[in-house]
């Protein structure tokens, strides 16, 4: 029988039992399964349960993840830690689970990064797809246009007139006279057949420091602020106490290509920016900063005036957060969990 817990109703649960040495990596929803990520000494695998009748799941396959794909997930994850900083590497998106891996090239610290996907229209008979070789980590991945969006960190190596020159833009060489450094590149891609076609590209701006990246099925947000200044700028200790300005920016993913969008100052932070330690949640064109007990939400639709709202009002903050269409539901401790309207900014 249904058990009832205010609005929400409990009706159902599925029993998964780990072996010895094993742990419950990520559990995935598809349009028609539930894929629970396991991880131990015999390597990586799913169980996938059909959801045919979704009160009921019932066990459909296990999935066996091939060897040269499954170490990546430990890998990459701090490259792609977009999706709500969960650092999931899987992306799903109707039927297909999409994950990536790469191979290092001999003699060199360069890789190739490949798209991996698993076909789960059929729980009963999950297929691997051929693998696509892709120019960075996979961020965003949208099957049913095709579209991909990935982001490359790939060293560069640029003249410099001392180590103090490069401080700031990346870490000098021993011979101080170059400076090694990694722009930030976004690229979407679209899949023909087993081949991703590059359909833009976008440069970051590397005079900024990126502390938090979001992604969502139309956006890519970045909290930003300035480099730091050379060494030799530097007044000890007043340098601990200045602050800058903590930028929210925008980029559309539209019809395939990256368009930059203006800019939205949320707050001052300390200038040491690493320091910053709120978090970056993206919904459509919604941004969702959460920050100590404060939070902000940034609505992009009208990307030449975003509005801009405080959530909830308990002061607790949000822990975690989640978004159903105009509704925003705040985990806020204590204080349990705040409902919030989002649709008068609309």
């Amino acid at each position: 029988m249904p058990v009832t817990y205010g609005t929400l109703t409990f009706v159902g649960e599925v029993a998964v039992e780990a072996t010895t040495g094993e742990t419950f990596a990520t559990v995935l929803q598809t349009n028609g399964a539930l894929l629970i990520g396991r991880r131990g000494p015999g390597g990586y695998s799913y169980d996938i349960f059909d959801l045919a009748e979704p009160s009921a799941p019932v066990l459909a396959s296990r999935f066996e993840v091939p060897a040269e794909l499954s170490g990546w997930a430990a890998m990459s994850a701090s490259l792609s830690c977009t999706r709500d900083r969960n650092c999931n590497v899987e992306l799903t998106d109707g039927d297909i689970v999409a994950s990536q891996h790469a191979e290092l090239l001999e003699g060199t610290t360069q890789a190739k990064y490949y798209l991996d996907r698993i076909d789960v229209s059929d729980p009963h008979a999950p297929r691997l797809l051929p693998p696509i070789n892709v120019p960075g980590v996979v961020i965003h991945f949208d099957s049913a246009t095709g579209t991909i969006v990935t982001r490359d960190l790939q060293e560069r190596v640029i003249a410099a007139s001392s180590s103090d020159d490069c401080y700031g833009r990346g870490i000098a060489s021993d011979s101080g006279t170059s400076c090694r450094t990694f722009p930030v590149e976004l690229d979407t891609l679209r899949l023909e057949g087993d081949r991703a076609v590059r359909t833009s590209r976008l440069e970051l701006d590397d005079t900024r420091w990126i502390h938090r990246m979001a992604v969502s099925d139309s956006r890519v947000f970045l909290l930003t602020t300035e480099r730091e200044r050379t060494l030799s700028d530097r007044t000890y200790p007043a340098y601990f106490y200045e602050t800058t300005p903590l930028v929210l920016e925008s980029i559309a993913i539209d019809t395939g290509l990256l368009v930059q969008l203006p800019g939205e100052e949320l707050r001052q932070v300390n200038r040491n920016g690493f320091l910053y330690s709120g978090a970056l949640y993206a919904r459509d064109e919604r941004a969702f900063e959460l920050f100590g007990p404060e939070a902000t939400v940034v609505d992009t639709l009208d990307p030449l005036a975003p509005q801009r709202s405080s959530l909830g009002a308990s002061g607790a903050g949000c822990q975690s957060l989640e978004v159903l269409g105009d509704t925003a539901y705040c985990a806020a401790g204590e204080a349990g969990v705040e409902v919030i309207d989002l649709s008068s900014m609309r």
